[in-house]
């Protein structure tokens, strides 16, 4: 499954409009932190384990495209 992603800051919690999860993570961008933690919160959300989610676009910006497993 193909997901978009739009990362925003705050404590950790996801809402889903219009069918883009919105992201919130209050882990700094420095060492991939907040890679890793919206990768851990979409993990959780889609009940799967972390290695089955990989960001496949935007690893650098606020939307990403993540694939779950």
């Amino acid at each position: 499954m193909i997901v978009s992603v739009f990362v925003k800051k705050g404590k950790d919690a996801i809402v889903e409009e219009d069918g883009v999860l919105i992201v919130h993570t209050d882990q700094p961008m420095e060492m991939n932190r907040a890679n890793r933690d919206i990768i851990r919160q979409v993990a959780e959300y889609y009940h799967v384990g972390q290695d089955r989610v990989k960001i496949l676009r935007g690893f650098k910006s606020r939307k990403k495209t993540l694939k779950v497993l």
